[in-house]
């Protein structure tokens, strides 16, 4: 697995398959394995990812790094240190997306004006 050693490659394969729509028959055709055999591939996939659904399962797919938003199917048959990179690239896309909201933030508390209107957006959550 790219970055998880709770599943196998083949449990990232139908967990990706699935990320995008296909079915359970037509994961077990693409894969060529039985249906009862992806059924029981997204079950482990559950009970390892600590999901009651398989919608979950993909949730935490994405939030672990496990899956990558917007990879197309084929990216499966990648070699598994190419995996690793494009799993790497998405945590460090999060990282930078977070740290820039972060810096928003401090810079709008930096200066009085927008300090007044940070603490004034606060009291319009609470």
């Amino acid at each position: 697995m790219t970055n998880c050693s709770y599943a196998t490659d083949r449990q990232e394969q139908v967990l990706n398959l699935i990320s995008h729509g296909y079915t359970r028959e037509q994961i077990a055709r693409r894969m060529h394995i039985s249906s009862s055999t992806v059924k029981s591939m997204l079950n482990r996939i559950n009970r390892r990812l600590g999901a009651g659904t398989t919608p979950q399962a993909v949730r935490r797919g994405f939030e672990t790094g496990v899956l990558i938003a917007n990879a197309s199917p084929d990216v499966i048959g990648l070699r598994a240190e190419n995996q690793a990179l494009l799993a790497e690239l998405g945590r460090v896309y999060r990282a930078l997306v977070e740290a820039n909201r972060r810096l928003r933030v401090q810079d709008e508390v930096s200066s009085p004006h927008s300090f007044s209107q940070y603490l004034h957006g606060l009291r319009e959550v609470a």
